[in-house]
This record gives C-alpha cells, sequence and structure tokens, in this order.
C-alpha cells in the first residue's frame, strides 16, 4: 500500500516481507538476502505505511516515542535510511534542517540491526517468476 507525503508516495518495497517479534520488527529483503531489526517505533512506521497513513501522520503516531527532536524530521531520517537499504521506495531527500543537538537524544525511529541471510528454507512460497513450488531447490543457499 502507498502512502502521500507531500508529493512523494512512499510505500515498502515489494520484495519484503515482515513480523513483529516482541518490541522489533524483523523485515527481510528477499532479492538482497538481508534481515533488518527495527526498534519499536521503527516498527510502527513500518506497520503505518502499510495503512496509508501521511508523513505528517506518522510523525504524530511515533511523537510520544521521541524523546527530544522534531519528529517529523525522525520520520524523514528513518524513512531515508530505509531507502538506501532498499526496504522502502518513493522516497525523496529528508529536507534540509539543523540536526538535533544530540543525534543520541532521538531514541526513534532506527534500525538496529542487520545480518545477511545465509540459509533459508521450510517453505515452498515462491515469488512471481520463481518457477514451480516445491522444485526441489532452496531458495536461498
Amino acid at each position: 500500500m502507498a502512502e502521500r507525503g507531500g508529493d512523494v508516495t512512499i510505500r515498502r518495497a515489494a520484495h519484503t516481507a515482515w513480523r513483529r517479534l516482541g518490541e522489533e520488527l524483523v523485515v527481510i529483503d528477499l532479492d538482497a538476502n538481508l534481515v533488518y531489526g527495527l526498534d519499536q517505533p521503527g516498527g510502527q512506521v513500518w506497520e503505518l505505511l502499510g495503512e496509508g497513513r501521511g508523513l505528517g501522520e506518522i510523525a504524530a503516531a511515533i511523537a510520544s516515542e521521541a524523546t527530544e527532536g522534531e519528529p517529523l524530521q525522525a520520520v524523514e531520517r528513518f524513512l531515508a535510511e530505509l531507502a538506501a537499504a532498499g526496504l522502502v521506495e518513493g522516497v525523496s531527500e529528508p529536507a534540509a534542517a539543523a540536526p538535533p543537538a544530540d543525534p543520541a537524544s532521538v531514541s526513534s525511529p532506527r534500525i538496529l540491526w542487520r545480518e545477511r541471510v545465509q540459509r533459508f528454507g521450510g517453505s515452498c512460497g515462491l515469488r512471481p517468476g520463481q518457477g514451480t513450488p516445491c522444485g526441489g531447490k532452496p531458495l536461498w543457499s
């Protein structure tokens, strides 16, 4: 699902899958074989992208999570980080603004970790164009 942020449509990349695990949200980049862990506010932003929320609505929703700093700027920076990782599409460069006095003071949202998937199995689910289901070959190796 797409989201409007000013003149830019922001959407999750089609080659991603995700699941919430406790306070973290795990995003899998199926094309790059990378797994990302998002913090609670980052996961909230990710979920709101799928609900068609506007950039301002997302910033307002996470405002209670950000201890200091401007929530809109924090969301713009986070979306730029997700775009650089290839997890979202249609993100413009964040507006030029002075960073918070202490970048560590903004506790949200952010990518907590990233790991490469070495092997993946146990599923016959395929993406379009990947051939027949359960063709005897693992999806990743």
